[in-house]
């Protein structure tokens, strides 16, 4: 999407959207289906000179304003909710596995495959900053979507909730009885589970 701009020597794999004024910098990797949403900013390796290449793997989501530098890895279906910035040197606190992610001299900083973080805070440990009351910014990992369970209701066995919510945005007389023929209708299919009076 104009105006995205993809530098030299970056990859971009098929599937993927470039939204308007994102910025793919050199020589970075990107992989399939990645969603990058409008203004976010993947880091190349021109500078710093010997900088390590940014590496987004498939199917991840990268937020607006979001900034991904100094080959930083994301795994495969990770989510950067909007204003995440990623660098070498920012600690993420990833409150899933209980652990503090850092890059080191011999690797750069890597998001787990299927993580969600989110922009946050820590505060000052000490000092100046302490009786200020100031906190600085750090990334954190708030959920995964790898480890989380998708609940399915089976088509057999239909709650009351599924035939009203939906009608809740229309007002008068005609929604409310529409409800009601729908609920008479699922009840004597025997497929209501909590019928509410009045259906």
């Amino acid at each position: 999407m104009p105006p995205a701009y993809v530098n030299v020597g970056a990859y971009v794999d098929e599937g993927t959207m470039v939204d308007s004024h994102a910025l793919v910098g050199s020589c970075a990797q990107i992989g399939r289906r990645v969603h990058l949403s409008a203004a976010a900013q993947i880091g190349g390796v021109l500078e710093p000179v010997n900088a390590s290449p940014v590496i987004i793997e498939d199917d991840v989501l990268v937020g607006g304003n979001t900034g991904v530098y100094e080959g930083t890895i994301v795994r495969q279906g990770a989510v950067l909710a909007a204003g995440t910035i990623l660098t070498r040197g920012t600690p993420v606190y990833d409150t899933v596995r209980g652990a503090i992610l850092k890059a080191t001299a011999e690797t750069p900083l890597i998001i787990p495959a299927g993580a969600v973080v989110v922009p946050g805070s820590r505060a000052i440990p000490g000092g100046y900053g302490w009786q200020m009351g100031l906190s600085v910014y750090t990334p954190v990992i708030v959920s995964s979507t790898a480890t989380r369970r998708r609940i399915y209701r089976p088509r057999s066995r239909i709650c009351c909730a599924d035939l009203w919510t939906p009608l809740l945005c229309r007002a008068g007389t005609r929604s409310t009885s529409l409800w009601q023929t729908r609920g008479r209708r699922a009840r004597r299919r025997g497929k209501v589970t909590c019928p509410r009076p009045g259906a």
